[in-house]
């Protein structure tokens, strides 16, 4: 977290300190996601979320699908939060229409809804209607993903990409980021489909390295693919390079022992804290959310020690 944002947390919390006017109780927020606390990540999400609702005492509800971005019932658990009336709602956007019309329909209502953590990289806020978009631009991600890897001085040819969830947008922005870079250099992006599921997912990418023996580099696009691929990367050596999106005590300890290079940190407990502080804010004073990026951070060998106990703890 750098010196702006730890600055603005200060200043949430010591004003969320002192006597509110005008509310006899919490606000009522609604926090809906495409995935649930099965996937390490969203652990870290919902973490935030639930301090900030208990800093502010604001009544939080976390609605999630069972299977990770099951689109369908994303908007089933978007138009249960909006029947619910609350005083604001957080949701990612993951998918470029699915959830327009649900949208719509809490702008007609009057709850305020902020985006965070998954967007479109082209989306239109007057079709698609948001207030604030909190999270990481997954496309100027994926970019300085593929810089960061390419100055290492050890991808050639060809590069895998594990995606574990195809057609989230925040994955396709990532991959496509990582397209732009890589094919200026012309090196070669393989996008794999490796599914949820670890077995899968490594004799996906063992598979693959059998008919490209000319792949030096395999990029994670989250932690489900990170967890189940590191097996396999390890068995290689040093012959294949690695990196990742998103932090987990297991990046932490591959980055430390060698095996990952690095991995990109999108600071999703900012993600879920402000998200419920913004709304909350909305609701007591009448402010309006505004954008807030999370950032493009880099996590490596050299400053990996800063987030250790952090990740441990679902906060980093």
């Amino acid at each position: 977290m750098n010196l702006k944002s730890a600055l603005v947390l200060a200043a949430l919390a010591m004003l969320l300190s002192c006597p509110l006017p005008g509310r006899a109780e919490g606000s009522r927020i609604f926090l809906v996601s495409h995935a649930g606390a099965g996937d390490p990540f969203w652990k870290i999400e919902f973490r935030g979320a639930m301090d900030a609702a208990k800093m502010c005492a604001a009544q939080l509800t976390i609605l999630a699908p069972d299977i990770p971005n099951d689109i369908v019932r994303q908007t089933e658990l978007l138009e249960q939060a909006i029947a619910a009336a609350p005083d604001g709602i957080a949701t990612t956007i993951s998918h470029p229409t699915a959830l327009t019309s649900k949208l719509r329909l809490a702008r007609e209502r009057g709850i305020p809804v902020v985006a965070f953590n998954a967007l479109p990289h082209d989306v239109d806020r007057l079709r698609t209607p948001f207030l604030a978009y909190i999270g990481m631009n997954d496309h100027s991600a994926g970019e300085a993903a593929a810089r960061r890897a390419l100055a290492s001085g050890r991808l050639r040819t060809r590069v895998a990409v594990a995606v574990q969830q195809p057609g989230l947008t925040g994955l396709t922005s990532r991959l496509n980021g990582l397209r732009n870079i890589f094919e200026e250099q012309g090196i070669i992006v393989d996008a794999l489909d490796v599914t949820s599921d670890p077995d899968v997912a490594r004799q996906v990418v063992t598979d693959h390295l059998r008919l490209r023996p000319d792949t030096s580099g395999l990029i994670c696009l989250g932690p489900i693919g990170t967890h189940a691929l590191a097996p396999l990367v390890k068995k290689r050596g040093s012959a294949l390079y690695f990196a990742s999106f998103d932090i987990t005590p297991l990046t932490v300890q591959l980055i430390r022992e060698g095996t990952m290079d690095f991995t990109v940190d999108q600071q999703p407990y900012m993600q879920g804290f402000m998200s419920v502080m913004l709304l909350d804010l909305a609701a007591r004073y009448a402010l309006t959310p505004a954008d807030i990026d999370t950032g493009v951070g880099i996590v490596d060998a050299e400053n990996v020690e800063t987030v250790r106990a952090l990740a441990r703890e679902n906060v980093r």
